[in-house]
């Protein structure tokens, strides 16, 4: 599959802290209605599913994860909650998320990690097989591709 160009991965803390080594193991908790994350990231392997990153912060605390990006493209899902109570519903959100379009990545110079277009079309060609791998842990509604960091908001 591709690989991640960032030659070593830290493990992030709050993965630790939440239990999650896997982006299995996160991806399993965005999918549960209670579960510690309420979004996940992963790279571009479908069978390995490696974590980028995830958290229960939203959409703001994916879009600092993105703006970091150590693949070319990532993949994930986004849980939702609209109500309150009784009334309340979960929506999932499929993602697909790249950083192609975003001012850092035009300042490439400044970035730690950067990829060519082959790298980037390696990695978007595996939208399909991701989106079957995803599809095993949530049902999602809707999928949203994200090329401009700054244009994923709420």
């Amino acid at each position: 599959g591709v690989q991640s160009r960032r030659a070593a991965m830290d493990v992030d803390e709050k993965a630790i802290v939440a239990g999650f080594s896997t982006g299995h193991d996160a991806l399993k908790a965005v999918s549960q209605p209670d579960g510690l994350w309420n979004w996940a990231l992963v790279g571009p392997e479908p069978d390995r599913l490696p974590l980028e990153g995830g958290g229960e912060g939203s959409v703001d605390e994916m879009r600092h994860c993105l703006a970091k990006q150590m693949h070319a493209n990532a993949y994930g899902l986004l849980r939702l909650t609209f109500g309150t109570g009784r009334l309340a519903r979960i929506k999932y959100v499929f993602v697909s998320a790249s950083n192609v379009d975003s001012d850092f990545n035009r300042r490439a110079k400044k970035s730690l990690v950067t990829f060519t277009a082959m790298e980037r079309g390696q990695a978007k060609a595996m939208r399909g097989a991701m989106e079957r791998a995803l599809s095993t842990f949530a049902t999602y509604c809707i999928a949203l591709e994200v090329t401009e960091v700054a244009d994923l908001t709420v």
